[in-house]
């Protein structure tokens, strides 16, 4: 659906292909993992309300009965006017919801980086790059690593990060068991902690090492959500699957096939064996 007289931003949805806890520090955890974002998008629409006096912000699609009173959006907004900018323009936002909530790929932080960025833009807001990644990560602490849409190593608490060169285009597949789980809980109840990856370890000959990559907050997940676990399981017989697990601390679940044609046969044994929960296949832009 298209609006007229708004523009249409593209808010992508991430991946961590692994995640690892190296300890806690400060009431956070430090992390270190590598994160692709993919073609799974929310659709936002915006424009400037002329002689607005307050923001208008609505969502539809997925998730729309849960209301998104004080999301990360209606955040931004507030957290730029503070900054002493926009103080008296206001904007109409819709967002066709498209990335489940609470799946760890990461729709409400894409959504509060893509209308941070577009303002940024159009606004011609003088913000230095520290300064971004510290506004947005009063929000989410993996809200920057969207201000663009490179393969990253992510590190700290999740909003530092290195673009890594990585090229090859990755097909995924996403099944999603419709459970919401709150990334603050998950990781309240992690006691597994491991060393980090360098890029040299995450990247050899050109190909994922998949054979280093875990996720640290998977059998957490597991036990809030067991049915991670038969996603989990059937994706690892399949033959052409190559690595899967669950995406930051779930409860969405992904696995990485070689061609679309293998892609797409798994999604439609999911689809058959679990016919209420979500999938998508999608592809990784970089």
């Amino acid at each position: 659906m298209v609006y007229k007289n708004f523009n249409h931003l593209k808010s992508l949805s991430k991946i961590n292909i692994f995640l690892n806890v190296l300890k806690k520090k400060k009431n956070f955890h430090v992390i270190n993992s590598f994160v692709v974002q993919t073609d799974l998008k929310d659709d936002i629409f915006i424009k400037e309300i002329e002689n607005g006096k307050k923001d208008i912000i609505s969502f539809k699609g997925l998730n729309q009965k849960l209301g998104f009173r004080n999301s990360t959006i209606h955040k931004i907004l507030n957290l730029i006017r503070k900054e002493k900018k926009l103080q008296e323009v206001f904007f109409k936002v819709i967002v066709n919801k498209k990335i489940p909530i609470g799946s760890g790929l990461g729709g409400s932080s894409s959504n509060c980086t893509t209308i941070f960025n577009y303002l940024k833009k159009n606004y011609k807001l003088n913000f230095s790059k520290y300064k971004e990644v510290k506004i947005l990560s009063k929000i989410g602490k993996d809200c920057p690593i969207f201000l663009n849409n490179k393969p990253k190593l992510i590190y700290n608490f999740g909003e530092r990060f290195k673009i890594i060169n990585f090229k090859k285009k990755l097909n995924i597949l996403i099944v999603y068991p419709k459970k919401i789980l709150l990334t603050k809980e998950v990781y309240k109840k992690n006691i597994i902690f491991s060393k980090g990856l360098g890029i040299s370890k995450i990247i050899k000959n050109n190909n994922l090492n998949y054979k280093a990559f875990k996720n640290d907050l998977l059998n957490i997940s597991i036990n809030i959500e067991p049915k991670i676990a038969n996603i989990i399981n059937l994706l690892k017989r399949i033959d052409s699957c190559k690595y899967c697990n669950i995406s930051g601390s779930g409860s969405a679940c992904f696995g990485i096939f070689g061609d679309k044609k293998s892609l797409y046969n798994a999604k439609n044994m999911f689809k058959r064996k679990y016919k209420n929960y979500w999938t998508a296949s999608v592809k990784t832009i970089n």
